[in-house]
């Protein structure tokens, strides 16, 4: 008449177990479905039909991910640029600006230019990443690990430089450290050749430098710089040696 405790705890085991499947089954599914839109990645109101922000969350992810920004730089944004004098001050102005404005038909370059440590790099993923929460696509490259990746790619014959050069032509390029202290005439022509191939596509390009527009025009000749000038607006950085300054005060800017 009467079960054993040994078998009701085993029932009590077993039920308690299936409640928790049925839980976990439950909000997995809640997670994949948008209460607004319901999954279908639309809303459709008065106002007519337009993507749900649930659509435009998952490829804002999808954009970041594909963009190539470096771990460091990760968190990085124009809300915590350092811009501790006033010429930094009005450069970030103009990087908001830029975000904001950035269009199909407004979309040209910018060349960020001046001394060591006062946040080009930075300011230039800063304004990639808001460009890609608007939905733009684009990507990061540091000049010398670019140049290191395209000699693999010619070497190995994998079929790895066709999927570089897709990766190059994307609507937003950021080439960062723009420097080339060793040149030689097979860096000089890739170069040319990006540059060129997004002049001729109305392609943006933003560069990062410490090379002012002169020096720019002695180290790679006056046509490079042509096209560079057409192609990008100037921004100069002005001041102290961020990184120094906090390493002088004790205060690390690592991470």
């Amino acid at each position: 008449m009467f079960r054993n405790i040994g078998s009701i705890s085993e029932d009590l085991t077993s039920g308690l177990e299936a409640l928790r499947k049925h839980i976990e089954s439950a909000d997995s599914t809640d997670d994949r479905t948008c209460p607004l839109c319901d999954g279908y990645g639309n809303i459709i109101d008065e106002k007519g039909a337009r993507p749900c922000r649930c659509v435009l969350s998952l490829r804002h992810r999808e954009l970041l991910t594909s963009a190539r920004i470096p771990p460091h730089y990760r968190k990085k944004d124009l809300d915590n640029f350092q811009a501790y004098n006033p010429q930094l001050k009005a450069c970030l102005v103009t990087a908001r600006e830029y975000v904001q404005n950035y269009s199909p038909d407004n979309n040209r370059g910018l060349y960020l230019y001046g001394g060591p440590g006062l946040g080009k790099t930075h300011l230039a993923i800063a304004i990639l990443k808001g460009l890609l929460l608007r939905g733009f696509d684009g990507v990061f490259y540091n000049l010398t690990d670019l140049f290191d990746q395209l000699r693999t790619s010619i070497a190995d014959d994998t079929g790895g430089i066709g999927d570089l050069m897709r990766d190059l032509d994307r609507d937003i390029l950021v080439l960062d450290d723009v420097t080339i202290p060793k040149q030689t005439a097979w860096v000089s022509d890739r170069l040319y050749a990006f540059v060129n191939s997004r002049y001729q596509n109305n392609k943006t390009l933003i560069i990062t430098t410490n090379l002012d527009p002169k020096e720019l025009t002695l180290r790679l000749g006056d046509v490079f710089a042509s096209r560079i000038c057409a192609m990008c607006r100037q921004i100069e950085l002005k001041g102290d040696d961020y990184r120094a300054r906090m390493e002088r005060s004790g205060k690390s800017t690592w991470p």
